[in-house]
């Protein structure tokens, strides 16, 4: 798994998420609080794909969440074998 860091703001649940088009594998995208608690999880997002908006599974306050961290899992485009997949560590920014 890799660790990278970057921000991210939510505002009225719009993101921007998405998946390489020269990309061999499906994404599946997951954001999770500092505390580890899993507020998304995406479908399979297919090679040149985004996401514009989420719905997160639970309010959340406004306010920034430091070390909170997006999770991408990769899937096998032939037989949805688990690829390797990273974690980028965010300040997350509610709003």
């Amino acid at each position: 798994s890799i660790r990278r860091q970057r921000q991210m703001c939510i505002r009225d649940r719009e993101v921007k998420l998405y998946n390489p088009p020269a990309n061999p594998c499906y994404f599946v995208i997951s954001l999770f609080l500092p505390d580890g608690a899993e507020i998304y999880r995406s479908g399979l997002l297919p090679p040149g794909k985004e996401l514009a908006a989420i719905e997160l599974l639970r309010p959340l306050d406004a306010g920034t969440y430091e070390g909170a961290f997006i999770r991408y899992s990769c899937l096998s485009l032939d037989d949805m074998t688990s690829l390797n997949g990273a974690d980028v560590d965010l300040t997350l920014e509610v709003k």
